[in-house]
């Protein structure tokens, strides 16, 4: 293992880096993490469970306007309180800059009658702006009275976020503070205070984290983030890239920054993993994310789940995008030995805006017997070549197909086309009729829907999971057979699609196909001038791991991603 070395640079420094920064664009201050009620100090503590709860209190100024993020996720209860409040034109005083007084933060900062019932209040010493007094208090959607009052003191160094705690954003400019992003984070602060909670005040404790982030912000920056605070003493933070659409269970190259024990930040890859998506505001959330982490230069190993304790932490707001910002829990592995925590989930991601991604047969409710809504997806993939033939990529276009019978007897069908429309996971007909989707396993079903048809109010769901057709990547061999071994299909993780037509272990790229989702058929034409037919059904087969029938001329084709050993376990 590589000797680790001291990589901070003084970009960042504390205390005074605490303080507000004169001439950043944007700004802000944003504690979050786990409390957990205090255990009660009663003869008779054996039934006690402690409740918990995430919260968030965020103080922005971004771009000269003042932002309010705040929340409390009541675990137990199921929960979610939220506020987020604008102030036009934030004022100067709302933050200290002079680190000769004591350390402030204070939105609004003196009273506003636009927002008179929420406020956010941050002071500190000016010996020790790190232990710091947050009070937070706000009215939630259903005007529930809420406020978050505790006490933060942090032990231990900063994590300085990418190694160093700055990023270049606009390298033209001359002056640092409109030229960089700087951020780090306080991530092992001791808490104690009480939240209270419409009347009813709870004594909470824990150990939380802060975000302080200023100077120069990337523009429409999309993201998926974990933090986490791990048993062993390490605490990380994990960022990837949001700006497309995430797929269930397909690995997204990030950066983690760790904070090691010797107090050094170390900015590493890393590899992130979306499971259990729900959907809600018309975003499909992830509920479960993957992370690993296995870097030899550091001598860095680990596996970690990451699970959020509450499924609905979404932030909504008429202003800008909703966001997921939400109490997650960990659990696996550091170095080979068991580790769990704390840990937060943050996703500002593209919305999967295609009805594609809802393909599948709905038993509905609401009308006759064997009525149903079908949802059909067939995907064109066409190779695209520059003029100087070089390859460049494969064009995937959906063509979406909704038939609905309301007596299971006839049925009527129409593709999705410009007259229909559909955004915030809502299907919009023509004539005005309405069907909204939502992502949520329950029962062995994995959307439902809801909505009205043919002047009837109706109910459905679906066990149906259309799987991409990069779900089934790999190379596909034909065992048993004279060509034992030989690579007969391979598909990429782009969508790639290569076949032996006639010699095997001699791919030639498919230059154009047709893949159906929900029957996991895909279909293509051999070169010309012959262009026979071939369809090919995908699926799964035990041992010999992925499998493909394949239909073309004479008797059909299997061919495997395995091959079985003939040794026992």
């Amino acid at each position: 293992m590589k000797a680790i070395p001291k990589l901070q640079v003084p970009a960042i420094q504390i205390p005074q880096d605490q303080y507000a920064h004169k001439g950043a664009l944007t700004e802000w201050w944003w504690h979050i993490g786990t409390l957990t009620e205090k255990m009660k100090e009663t003869p008779d503590i054996k039934g006690f469970k402690p409740r918990q709860f995430g919260f968030e209190v965020n103080a922005a100024n971004m771009y000269g306007i003042g932002l309010m993020q705040i929340s409390i996720a009541d675990v137990s209860k199921k929960k979610h309180h939220q506020s987020y409040e604008i102030i036009e034109n934030c004022p100067a005083s709302w933050a200290e800059s002079d680190p000769s007084k004591p350390w402030s933060v204070k939105l609004p900062s003196s009273l506003n009658t636009i927002v008179p019932n929420t406020s956010i209040s941050m002071s500190a010493p000016q010996s020790d702006p790190t232990n710091m007094n947050v009070i937070a208090n706000f009215l939630d959607d259903n005007n529930v009275k809420c406020t978050i009052n505790i006490k933060v003191n942090q032990v231990g160094p900063p994590l300085l976020v990418w190694g160093t705690g700055i990023r270049d954003i606009y390298p033209k400019e001359q002056n640092p503070i409109k030229q960089n992003n700087y951020y780090y984070s306080l991530t092992n602060l001791k808490a104690s205070g009480t939240i209270t909670i419409d009347g009813e005040t709870i004594e909470v404790e824990g150990t939380t984290w802060m975000d302080h982030e200023y100077g120069a912000f990337p523009p429409s920056a999309k993201w998926i983030l974990q933090d986490v605070q791990l048993d062993n003493g390490i605490q990380l933070t994990n960022s990837a890239p949001g700006d497309k659409v995430l797929t269930v269970g397909q690995p997204i190259v990030g950066n983690a920054t760790v904070l090691l024990k010797d107090g050094t930040s170390i900015y590493i890859p890393s590899v992130v993993t979306p499971l259990s998506p729900k959907s809600y505001d018309g975003v499909d959330y992830f509920m479960e994310f993957e992370l690993t982490i296995n870097n030899e230069e550091y001598g860095i190993d680990t596996g970690l789940t990451i699970k959020a304790l509450m499924d609905n932490q979404v932030f909504t707001n008429p202003n800008s995008a909703p966001i997921y910002e939400g109490i997650a829990s960990c659990s696996g592995s550091y170095n080979g030995k068991p580790v769990k925590g704390d840990a937060w989930i943050e996703q500002n991601i593209t919305k999967a805006a295609s009805l594609s991604s809802y393909t599948g047969y709905y038993a509905l409710e609401g009308a006759e017997p064997g009525a149903f809504l079908s949802i059909d997806t067939n995907q064109t993939g066409t190779v695209l070549e520059s003029t100087g033939a070089e390859k460049v990529g494969v064009v995937l276009e959906s063509a979406v197909t909704i038939s609905y019978s309301m007596d299971g007897k006839k049925s009527v069908s129409h593709v999705f086309d410009h007259t229909y429309s559909f955004k915030y996971n809502t299907l919009i007909f023509p004539n005005g009729d309405k069907i909204t989707f939502n992502r949520d396993f329950n029962n062995g079903t994995l959307i439902n829907v809801s909505g009205n048809i043919a002047g009837k109010s109706i109910t459905g769901s679906t066990p149906f999971n259309p799987v991409p057709l990069v779900n089934f990547a790999g190379n596909y061999h034909q065992f048993g057979s004279s060509n034992d071994g030989d690579i007969i299909l391979s598909i990429s993780e782009k969508g790639e699609v290569l076949y032996a037509f006639s010699t095997p272990g001699v791919l030639i790229e498919v230059q154009s196909y047709t893949y159906n989702p929900a029957m996991y058929v895909l279909k293509f034409n051999s070169p010309s001038p012959d262009s026979k037919p071939y369809t090919l059904m995908l699926g799964t087969a035990g041992p010999l791991g992925l499998a493909c029938s394949i239909i073309g001329s004479g008797a059909p084709t299997y061919v495997f991603s395995c091959n079985e050993s003939t040794q026992s376990v």
